[in-house]
């Protein structure tokens, strides 16, 4: 788990080290820990992780999103849908090589 801290509406991300720091300099002590949440860096993908119709995309910044084809040609579906998914009408589960 990796911890965030939300500021002015942008995710800093932060190490324990870093952690320890802001509390230091802001002063705020332990009682300032509510503000900083602890989730999963990345989101599961849920049924596109195995979906015949989706693609990896990677950013040239390192990000990845989850693209699905169907979007291509059936505008149902989301280009880049939320993840995780749970449920989805043109899930197709990928074929066993």
């Amino acid at each position: 788990m990796e911890a965030f801290l939300i500021l002015n509406g942008y995710e800093l991300r932060l190490s324990d080290d870093g952690i320890a720091e802001m509390f230091e300099k802001l002063g705020t002590g332990e009682e300032g820990r509510e503000r900083v949440t602890t989730r999963p860096a990345v989101a599961p993908p849920g049924l596109c992780a195995s979906c015949a119709h989706a693609q990896v995309v990677r950013s040239s910044r390192g990000s990845e999103f989850s693209l699905c084809r169907l979007s291509l040609s059936d505008e149902r579906f989301p280009r880049y849908p939320v993840l995780p998914v749970h449920a989805c009408a043109g899930y197709r589960p990928t074929p066993k090589a």
